[in-house]
């Protein structure tokens, strides 16, 4: 495969970023910004990246839009990629290190001691003469998390979210300006549309909506209060399990509407990068950090990490519809997308790494298919201060564990598969989850260590 002049475009987390450092039109912090983008230096021949974060995008949303559609009718599908974590940082550095959040043990900051591994893929771009543009729309992204260190531009815009329009006319502008370089440029653009919207943008609606969508919907904000809380609210609101029907379809309408607007503008970018000859550049990969529950499993929102928030959308489109058509069933996660990076670059990028590359499926290696069958994926469920429930995937079969109440769900994820024995699965994949908790859980997080303890104890009582 020939790697030079190839943009390796990682649509990963539509959350939210900014490219350019001048920009008139919106106050926006200058926080690590050089004032122009000609600190650009040297070229080398590797490709050029493109992350692209989409937060809070279910997988059942994601697959009926055109743009998804689009990547999968030349490119690749994976069918079972799930998150380990529902909250936006953990997700992130899972994704720039290769390590699982068990592994890595960060939640909601990065401490000073843990930079230098979190910034490693940064570091060896760099090495690679890369040079690394970051954007990040939420506010779990800013500097003060720790991940600044790793980008040559960085930026937000004073802890507000920036929208999709934004994203998208930056990464045109940047497109353009690197034109007729061929340095390789790695751009990290997340985006946060879907999430839902604080209090904090002036919206009293759970999502964003423009209010050209707001006017035609007939959407009004009286339609989200419950018990004199509303969705300004947002936190308190999101936790609310009991909604009447008319409030959950109206919850419903406003994230499909804003996914639609999400949907036309990325759609308008991909035509626009094919009508200027940019599309067979790039390699694309197009994903998200969490989904969001509409009560299926008695929740709201992501507050927990059940099967709807964990399944979200992975494409990848490659220049000149090489594996076009491929469909992967094997489970993958965010930490198997940065030793794919590593094994597509030909590089060493990591020192230790939990994922597992799944270029060699889409070559139909053999080994590759036997090591990816007998998989198993843990995850932990965020709960703000709280580390009581994890999950563990091993396919067709979800199960969370809840270490206070010793209670135990497990769901069906392909619906043709009976259950003959219920309890001899549960038993069987609560072990496997222990055992793992204990041996890959990391003690540089208190609460993990808490959980490494429990695990330790409820093996020991069985064994």
């Amino acid at each position: 495969m020939k790697l030079k002049g190839l943009f390796l475009i990682s649509l990963i987390f539509l959350s939210g970023c900014n490219i350019f450092p001048q920009d008139s039109k919106e106050n926006s912090s200058s926080t690590v910004i050089p004032s122009s983008l000609d600190v650009f230096g040297k070229v080398e021949e590797y490709p050029n990246i493109l992350l692209i974060s989409v937060s809070s995008f279910s997988f059942d949303y994601a697959k009926n839009t055109f743009v998804y559609k689009s990547l999968v009718s030349e490119g690749v599908e994976f069918t079972n990629f799930y998150t380990q974590i529902n909250h936006v940082l953990p997700v992130h550095v899972t994704l720039f290190t290769g390590l699982s959040p068990l592994r890595h043990g960060i939640i909601n900051s990065i401490p000073e001691g843990s930079n230098n591994y979190v910034r490693q893929f940064f570091h060896k771009l760099l090495d690679l003469q890369y040079k690394t543009v970051g954007f990040y729309s939420t506010p779990f992204l800013s500097p003060e998390s720790g991940l600044i260190g790793g980008f040559t531009v960085y930026r937000d815009s004073e802890r507000e979210f920036i929208h999709v329009d934004s994203i998208v006319d930056r990464t045109v502008r940047i497109i353009d300006f690197h034109e007729n370089r061929s340095d390789p440029l790695f751009i990290f653009m997340q985006i946060s549309d879907l999430a839902p919207d604080p209090p904090a943008n002036g919206n009293k609606l759970p999502y964003f909506l423009p209010p050209s969508l707001k006017e035609k919907l007939k959407i009004k904000e009286d339609m989200f209060c419950f018990k004199g809380m509303c969705a300004d609210k947002w936190l308190q609101f999101y936790r609310t399990r009991k909604l009447s029907k008319d409030a959950l379809a109206a919850l419903k309408t406003v994230y499909k509407a804003q996914v639609d607007y999400l949907d036309k503008r990325l759609g308008d970018f991909f035509g626009w990068l094919r009508e200027d000859g940019w599309l067979e550049k790039f390699v694309v990969i197009f994903t998200a950090d969490y989904g969001e529950e509409f009560g299926e499993y008695g929740s709201l929102s992501h507050y927990q990490l059940s099967p709807s928030v964990a399944k979200i959308p992975l494409v990848i489109r490659f220049p000149n519809a090489e594996f076009k058509g491929k469909k992967v069933d094997a489970l993958v996660s965010h930490a198997d997308i940065a030793a794919f990076i590593e094994d597509y670059l030909g590089v060493d990028l990591f020192s230790d790494i939990d994922g597992k590359s799944f270029l060699p499926l889409l070559r139909d290696e053999r080994s590759a298919l036997s090591a990816f069958a007998a998989r198993k994926v843990v995850g932990i469920e965020y709960d703000s201060t709280l580390f009581d429930r994890f999950v563990i995937i091993n396919l067709p079969f979800f199960l969370s564990f809840s270490f206070s109440s010793g209670k135990s769900n497990l769901y069906k994820l392909d619906r043709s598969v009976t259950l003959e024995d219920r309890k001899g699965i549960i038993d069987s994949l609560k072990k496997d989850l222990l055992e793992i908790i204990k041996k890959e859980a990391s003690l540089k997080s208190e609460e993990l260590k808490e959980a490494i303890n429990k695990a330790d104890k409820i093996l020991d009582e069985h064994s």
